[in-house]
């Protein structure tokens, strides 16, 4: 047998590109950046797809679970 290598290429993202797509601030990454124990690279954060992924889904699950701020009445 022949074990075939896949080789998959991480992207990679800025703390502007996630906030921008997140729609929050940047300071809000930076502080998910420093509970997720991510490193600085060259005085920046260098965040994964796979952690961008999870955030996401972390975002939806929470959103939906949460109760709308007013509810709507029928009279």
């Amino acid at each position: 047998l022949v074990a075939e290598k896949y080789t998959f290429i991480m992207k990679y993202y800025t703390v502007q590109e996630v906030s921008k797509s997140f729609n929050v601030s940047d300071r809000a990454i930076i502080h998910r950046c420093v509970k997720a124990k991510i490193k600085k690279k060259n005085g920046s954060y260098s965040i994964s797809e796979k952690l961008v992924s999870e955030w996401s889904e972390s975002r939806t699950r929470r959103n939906r679970n949460a109760e709308p701020f007013f509810k709507k009445t029928i009279n």
